[in-house]
């Protein structure tokens, strides 16, 4: 964006004293901060003014050279600032962006009184202020030349729907409610792991991609966050800017942009079902990208906004005047002159809007518990170690499995007179003998009668691949195998075989038993309770074709609870140091069968079970393998009260953690180096 970049630690008090307008912006801004404060640098110079943004990152010593002060989260990187330069509130105009209905108003209030100038981007937020006897203009908005991607619009635009947003728990579950109206539509769910880093390795927003992806975009859809119930206006002025037709969760304090006329509106749980409906009818979708563009461009300018941020600015006390002050205004902060506001408390409104908690606590235990993490979850956390007791526990069950097993083998020895043999054939479709697959789907089957039905039917109704369905019974004692058996049996077309293990030897053994029989290049590796929706083999291949250095590729999923939509899995891109921390990559996935082949196939160590998933993408990234991230809700993950996700069985903690570790000694001793770039570390 053509800032300077002031380093930590530095003194960035002469650094741009030739700009009029010096607008900070910490360096790890999101991605949507950082195009709106460069929108607002280019209208300042479009009209003839000079204008600089000033990236910051702290510790930043000695006086701050900027003259305006964006307020937005992390605001607790605009109170280190004024901590370090006790004079920058005064010598500077603030722009608010955080609307009354957040919890974050009360910090940008305080910030705002103590400041030369104030301005907010919500009429609401003016308003509010001004009954705090706070004055405040109010900042439109609206059309810069910086937000339009550089590229013509593509004739065909490649995403159909388009989220951008970290988000709360009841977020999560709103985007999760979406999946059966986005699987239709080529989707993408960007879900930054932290609005606060402006890391291209995660969200692949930085720069001109944020603009490239609404311009490639036909919808966005806007969900409020935190307990907002305001237009996020950086954002749905971004997409209009770039044709991306805007589809909003009711919202305050939209106008000048009039609902209907220039963006759609409707319930949160309903948006995806809008964009569905919107796209089904092209000449609708071409008319309303047409008003909303030509209305801001038109009626809403940055333009008017900067010039009225400029004439504060020209009231502004010069420096040298401030620095005056500055020794007795350090001191004043030193001995508690300005204390921080504690934190609001939300209204039942707020607390019901962000059904979840504080940010970092998942409402969502199950997730936890299998070592999965819900899109919400603190990014920077560690895997939650198991108490003592449930350590002791999960080990305990650990051995009283294998003692099972043996037993079992003895008392097949004893009834037949003969050790276990391998699993036996049970019966195969009439196409299966000439099917020439390229997808094999392995399905191991354990005491899943009841979810073995809408799971195969699933799977048969996956469109645009060749495939295969693989299905072995590992010695259920329900009806599971017999169902499996009659599902084929009804399914002629369906290239599909069944085997049954003679007694049960867990979930890995059962998908290296099926890899060995698996004709396709590709495996689809699928829990006999999970659903996918019938794009999921197709977008999950193309994405496999399109990067051939990639050992899989993984969707995102909507997690359903027990019939309640409630989480999200899969959100974020491949990343070595996140993975051996905590797995975040669920099993089901479509993996290269040569790359798995070659590493041994599934762990069948017994005390990983429940975890052989993790061990294998540990394996992969020891060999500098990778999972290309596919950002589309493509597939239902089921828990049910059954599931031995749910149980302290399958938890890691940190024995598993630690095995999982000695499996890849060589990533982790590159992990352990100081991080600098690595050419051969392949990170998505």
């Amino acid at each position: 964006m053509g800032a300077l970049r002031a380093p930590s630690g530095s003194d960035t008090s002469s650094s741009l004293r030739a700009s009029e307008l010096r607008i900070a912006i910490p360096i790890d801004a999101d991605p949507i901060s950082h195009l709106f404060v460069e929108s607002i640098v280019a209208s300042a110079r479009a009209i003839g003014s000079t204008a600089e943004a000033v990236e910051l990152k702290l510790p930043v010593a000695g006086p701050i050279a900027a003259n305006v002060l964006a307020l937005q989260p992390p605001l607790s990187f605009l109170w280190a600032l004024t901590e370090a330069d006790p004079d920058l509130l005064r010598q500077s105009v603030v722009l608010c962006l955080e609307p009354p209905s957040s919890a974050a108003f009360e910090h940008t209030a305080d910030l705002a009184a103590r400041a030369a100038h104030a301005m907010h981007t919500h009429r609401a937020g003016c308003t509010e202020l001004a009954r705090r006897g706070i004055d405040a203009v109010h900042f439109q908005v609206g059309w810069s030349a910086a937000l339009e991607a550089v590229a013509d619009p593509p004739k065909a635009r490649a995403i159909d729907i388009l989220h951008i947003g970290a988000c709360s728990s009841r977020n999560e579950k709103v985007i999760a409610s979406w999946a059966a109206d986005l699987w239709p539509h080529r989707s993408r769910i960007v879900t930054p792991e932290d609005v606060h880093r402006a890391s291209e390795q995660y969200d692949h927003l930085l720069g001109g991609s944020l603009r490239s992806l609404l311009r490639n975009s036909e919808i966005l859809l806007m969900l409020h966050d935190e307990g907002r119930r305001h237009l996020q206006w950086p954002l749905a002025v971004a997409a209009i800017a770039n044709g991306c037709v805007v589809i909003a969760e009711h919202a305050l304090d939209s106008a000048p942009l009039q609902a209907g006329e220039h963006h759609l509106t409707g319930r949160a749980e309903d948006l995806a079902l809008i964009a569905g409906e919107l796209i089904a009818d092209e000449r609708s979708l071409l008319e309303m990208r047409s008003r909303a563009y030509a209305h801001l461009r038109n009626e809403i300018e940055m333009a008017s906004s900067v010039a009225r941020l400029l004439t504060l600015v020209r009231t502004l006390p010069p420096p040298a005047q401030a620095s005056s002050t500055r020794a007795a205004s350090a001191e004043a902060f030193r001995a508690g002159a300005h204390v921080r506001p504690e934190p609001i408390a939300e209204t039942a409104d707020q607390a019901a809007a962000r059904a979840g908690g504080p940010r970092g606590q998942s409402s969502n235990p199950e997730c936890v518990a299998h070592g999965m993490e819900p899109l919400c979850s603190d990014p920077e956390s560690k895997h939650s170690e198991m108490s003592h007791p449930e350590a002791s526990l999960k080990r305990l069950l650990i051995q009283t499995t294998a003692i099972r097993r043996r037993l079992d083998a003895i008392e097949h020895w004893m009834r037949f007179g003969t050790p276990p043999q391998e699993p036996v054939e049970v019966c195969w479709s009439a196409s299966f003998a000439t099917a020439s697959p390229t997808v094999s789907v392995i399905v191991p089957v354990w005491n899943y009668e009841r979810e073995l039905e809408s799971c195969l039917h699933s799977i048969a109704a996956s469109e645009g691949v060749s495939f295969e369905v693989l299905a072995l019974d590992d010695a259920s004692d329900d009806g599971s195998a017999a169902f499996a058996q009659r599902f084929i049996e009804a399914h002629p077309w369906l290239p599909a075989k069944l085997w049954r293990s003679p007694i049960n030897l867990g979930v890995a053994h059962a998908r290296n038993e099926l890899i060995s029989h698996a004709r396709g290049a590709f495996l689809f590796v699928m829990d006999a309770d999970n659903i996918v929706f019938p794009t999921a083999l197709r977008r999950l291949l193309d994405t496999l074709e399109a990067d051939p250095s990639a050992a899989f590729s993984y969707p995102m999923q909507a997690v359903l609870r027990e019939g309640e939509m409630w989480a999200v899995h899969n959100v974020w891109p491949w990343d070595e140091k996140r993975l051996m921390d905590k797995n975040y990559i669920d099993a089901m996935a479509l993996i290269r069968r040569a790359a798995i082949l070659d590493v041994g196939g599934y762990s069948e160590d017994p005390r990983l079970d429940c975890c052989e998933d993790h061990d294998l993408w540990a394996r992969f990234a020891e060999r500098r393998w990778y999972g290309s991230h596919v950002a589309e809700m493509l597939a239902i993950y089921r828990i049910q009260a059954h599931s031995k996700s749910r149980t302290v069985r399958g938890a890691e903690n940190q024995e598993t953690i630690s095995l999982i570790r000695s499996h890849a000694p060589t990533l982790m001793a590159r992990l352990a180096r100081p991080q600098v770039a690595d050419a051969g570390s392949p990170q998505r």
